[in-house]
């Protein structure tokens, strides 16, 4: 008999619809076990303490950063809010509901009676849409790149129930989830406007981080609003530099006059901290 020494988790089956999810296998749980033995279980494995002792801040900070533009912080990942003459945009939902709901609360306090008709998000990844359903819930659309639809559609933005913490999409899903016109897909880019200011998201190509990221630009306040490209939580690595490459380059392809970077990680910085990370990252490599 051969005992197995090695295994890899993959969730996601759907019983209904008999397919695998998406996302299947990305980030899922695994290890090796090179001395297995029959009926020998060993001791428990603890809990690490990083788990145990794990917080999760929903005490939301608020700056101003420009005239109707906030930095909306206080957690591990920031959102940004955009007011415009009747609604309002934000830029990224991370974490997890409990979290959104408490940004939501700050954005009401600051533009009363202003729906949020948008919701811009970076990326697919978990840390960065822990939201997203949150915001579809109140009915926001959701603007992504074309080619992270089809997950979102499937494995985040669902009827499927969260059995274990059921959150608000769950215990009331909106008829609307299943209609198709709460996305907004961009390929190149896409124009969120009034009267008031012009909000432009963009496409930034190419990129080593993950496929299908989004930018957002003001170009009246030039400020650009982008994840994971540029995080100021931390002294730049090496290892960023391919993706701050890609945010440099789509810059200077737009031909963008920034004065601000805004990351979902970090603080507000201008655009020569950047500009002057970047060149050390590049004499040293």
């Amino acid at each position: 008999m051969k005992w197995p020494i090695r295994w890899h988790s993959h969730q996601g089956w759907d019983d209904n619809w008999q397919f695998y999810r998406r996302s299947t296998g990305h980030n899922a749980f695994g290890g090796d076990f090179p001395d297995v033995q029959p009926h020998v279980c060993g001791d428990p494995v603890p809990v690490p303490q990083v788990v145990a002792e794990a917080t999760f801040e929903t005490d939301v900070t608020v700056d101003e950063i420009a005239d109707g533009v906030y930095l909306l912080g206080g957690g591990p990942a920031n959102s940004y809010m955009v007011e415009f003459n009747d609604f309002v945009a934000v830029f990224e939902a991370p974490g997890n509901e409990e979290r959104s709901l408490a940004v939501i609360e700050e954005i009401v306090k600051l533009a009363p009676k202003k729906p949020i008709r948008w919701l811009i998000t970076s990326h697919p990844h978990f840390d960065h849409i822990g939201g997203l359903r949150t915001y579809l819930h109140l009915g926001s659309t959701i603007v992504t790149h074309m080619i992270n639809l089809d997950f979102l559609n499937h494995d985040v933005l669902s009827y499927e129930p969260r059995t274990m913490k059921p959150d608000i999409v769950s215990m009331w899903p909106p008829t609307e989830m299943a209609e198709g016109y709460n996305y907004e897909a961009v390929q190149e880019s896409y124009v969120i406007a009034d009267d008031s200011r012009i909000l432009r998201v963009s496409y930034v190509q190419p990129l080593s981080h993950v496929a299908g990221m989004l930018m957002a630009y003001l170009p009246e306040e030039g400020i650009v609003f982008q994840a994971d490209l540029f995080n100021t939580h931390e002294l730049p690595k090496a290892t960023q530099l391919p993706a701050m490459r890609s945010l440099f380059n789509q810059v200077e392809r737009m031909g963008l006059d920034i004065e601000t970077i805004a990351p979902v990680h970090g603080q507000p910085v201008p655009w020569s901290v950047f500009e002057e990370a970047l060149e050390a990252l590049e004499s040293n490599n």
